[in-house]
């Protein structure tokens, strides 16, 4: 190809006679030029991780308390990317998380890894990056796994278990969980008032976006943030609907067999999901539990449920967490446990399947309200 450059370098070199190029060769200059400004436009633009925090409530001082993130991707810059148009690489993303003993100018720190996400990367086009996640051999999302180190190099203090929550953003992931994935994480919360979630983003073995280019999430350690993990039977009880619940409420929590248990709906967790936590730690086989909503200490309560046993049902979840059951009363009733689903026709462990107008008016009664014919 002809260069009108380097012909006009070499006339005043005395090289070669100035010559100005044909239309033909500044059309093919045009052309190449062309073809290479496009290629450049379709390169993909380098990636970093964004963690967007998810909101769980606004603490006492009011500091905004978060729990976790959705994650996500954002441009870097304007450098290229290892990931490929239309062409998918090995990929994997890591978090870490970072223990502080304060916001600024830490004394003491603590670091270590928590979960990796693994599966492929490729680009739409230039800016849409979508990140493939492992099926494992169910076909089922394998989704964030957590790293053994998270809580083997745990030191001996940390024997908090809090719950993190992560979320995938759309249309940057696929083939990961639709719904909010919780890991179990330890953590010292004597020791420690902060902590940090870091990422960092690799493509075909080689480092996209490290730990230090990426967003952190900063989450403030207190007694009920990140929520406890609760081993035990859960309930989760909807708040009065009220603007404010009445300083008095309980929640009472009667065995077939030892002490009642009272809970103020001030100790109840709130774990984003618009319900209030109250756990039942160990409850004993053959032990029927019933629960009641007091609003007021003066009058009678509204039942939730009656001769419920708790350990029964923890046993056929075999551990599974977090899954509600039916609404067995006024208000809706979570366990950690997902139960078996019970025999045709009949309700789950002799709770109703529909709120009876009895206990309708019981919760009018301490509200106010006024039942409904």
């Amino acid at each position: 190809m002809f260069s009108q450059r380097s012909a006009f370098c070499q006339a005043l070199a005395g090289k070669a006679p100035f010559q100005i190029p044909s239309i033909r060769a500044r059309q093919q200059f045009a052309r190449s030029n062309q073809r290479r400004l496009v290629d450049v436009a379709r390169v993909p633009r380098s990636l970093r991780v964004l963690l967007k925090p998810l909101r769980v409530r606004a603490a006492g001082d009011g500091r905004r308390l978060f729990d976790g993130a959705t994650l996500g991707f954002a441009q870097l810059g304007q450098g290229a990317s290892k990931g490929l148009l239309d062409s998918p690489l090995d990929a994997k993303l890591t978090l870490e998380m970072t223990f502080l003993d304060r916001a600024r100018e830490p004394t003491e720190t603590e670091t270590r890894p928590l979960a990796t996400l693994a599966g492929q990367l490729t680009f739409a086009d230039a800016t849409t990056p979508v990140f493939t996640g492992k099926l494992d051999d169910a076909g089922v999302p394998e989704g964030l796994v957590v790293d053994a180190k998270a809580a083997d190099d745990a030191p001996e203090g940390a024997s908090s278990k809090r719950l993190l929550r992560f979320e995938f953003t759309s249309p940057d992931f696929k083939n990961v969980p639709s719904s909010t994935q919780t890991l179990i994480i330890k953590l010292d919360p004597q020791r420690f008032k902060f902590m940090e979630l870091g990422a960092k983003l690799e493509i075909a073995g080689g480092s996209e976006a490290d730990f230090n280019v990426n967003e952190l999430l900063d989450i403030a350690i207190t007694r009920l943030n990140p929520p406890p993990f609760l081993e035990g039977a859960t309930i989760g009880v909807h708040p009065p609907l009220f603007d404010e619940i009445p300083s008095g409420a309980v929640l009472m929590v009667t065995p077939s067999s030892g002490k009642p248990e009272s809970f103020d709906f001030d100790e109840g967790l709130d774990r984003g999901d618009g319900l209030l936590h109250f756990v039942i730690p160990d409850p004993q086989p053959g032990i029927l539990y019933t629960a009641e909503i007091r609003l007021n200490p003066a009058k009678a309560g509204a039942i939730l449920f009656k001769d419920i046993e708790l350990n029964q049902l923890l046993l056929e979840s075999e551990g599974s967490a977090l899954s509600p059951l039916p609404a067995l009363g006024v208000d809706a009733l979570a366990f950690e446990s997902t139960p078996a689903d019970p025999p045709a026709g009949q309700a789950v462990q002799g709770g109703p399947e529909e709120t009876s107008d009895e206990q309708l008016a019981q919760f009018n009664a301490q509200s106010g309200n006024s039942a409904v014919a």
